[in-house]
């Protein structure tokens, strides 16, 4: 009976022994997999974009040619103001109205500076800005429409009748 009692507390022992091996290596287990956060969950952001350059500034230089129509500035609000033989669009845009050359010049204006760009009829022409009490000068560079279509109806008659002329012979 003794002999009994021993076996088995024995085998509880050994079964005892294998829980706590078994134990062990589960804790292990355990530890090993747990993981901490060591970083705040990513979210959505509002940031991130952007619109592309609305491609804005002086196009054309002090002293280049321009012929009527040619962008001289685009900018929001008037930065530049118009002088003279140069107008201005609903965007603030700046235009040449007649061929010329390109001048920048600081006036005064209540009190404040204003960069105004304007167009030289001349090359040569650098006298800006103009006394107002002064004739403006005048482009002699339009055409006159109703002689130009009267030498266009002439030289059309004149190579009907050559030819006419030709035939007959």
């Amino acid at each position: 009976m003794l002999f009994n009692f021993f076996k088995t507390s024995a085998s509880n022992l050994s079964i005892h022994a294998a829980n706590l091996n078994i134990k062990q290596t589960l804790n292990t287990v355990w530890n090993l997999q747990v993981r901490n956060a060591s970083k705040k969950a990513g979210g959505s952001t509002r940031n991130g974009r952007d619109s592309a350059g609305r491609r804005l500034g002086t196009k054309k230089t002090a002293g280049e040619y321009v012929i009527p129509g040619n962008i001289l500035v685009r900018q929001r609000g008037t930065k530049f103001h118009p002088g003279e033989n140069v107008g201005i669009g609903k965007d603030h845009t700046l235009f040449a109205l007649s061929p010329g050359y390109v001048r920048f010049y600081k006036e005064m204006y209540n009190k404040k500076e204003r960069r105004i760009i304007a167009v030289a009829l001349e090359k040569t022409d650098y006298a800006f800005p103009r006394d107002t009490s002064l004739p403006r000068k005048r482009g002699f560079f339009l055409v006159d429409r109703t002689r130009m279509k009267q030498e266009i109806i002439d030289t059309r008659n004149k190579y009907l009748s050559e030819k006419e002329a030709l035939f007959n012979q």
